[in-house]
């Protein structure tokens, strides 16, 4: 293979390792037009074409939300069930104590 044909090799090679190739000026039209489809080989393999999972799953939570919005509950509700839990315990502990200590 003569210089010229080996370098378009390596170039090749380098775009489908997913390696930057050395700078290649073309020295004709259908050199120009090689290394126009070599740039878009790495995009054309089928596994480079799914998109990640930290994108799919980011995704899928803002279509969730987008789809079935659940309102978050304000820091005034939680307070308030949260001391009504509270108050809850307190009667269901008093009425206890009270039992207990009656002796019934």
């Amino acid at each position: 293979m003569t210089d010229r044909y080996e370098r378009l090799n390596r170039l090749i090679d380098d775009l489908l390792a997913n390696r930057a190739p050395m700078p290649y000026v073309a020295e004709d039209e259908d050199e120009r037009l090689v290394l126009e489809m070599a740039a878009q080989l790495p995009s054309l393999r089928p596994d480079q074409a799914l998109p990640g999972r930290r994108y799919v799953a980011a995704l899928h939570s803002r279509l969730g939300w987008i789809i079935n919005p659940r309102p978050r509950p304000s820091r005034r509700q939680l307070l308030f069930s949260g001391a009504g839990g509270l108050a809850a315990g307190l009667v269901v502990g008093l009425g206890w104590w009270d039992v207990h200590r009656c002796g019934m």
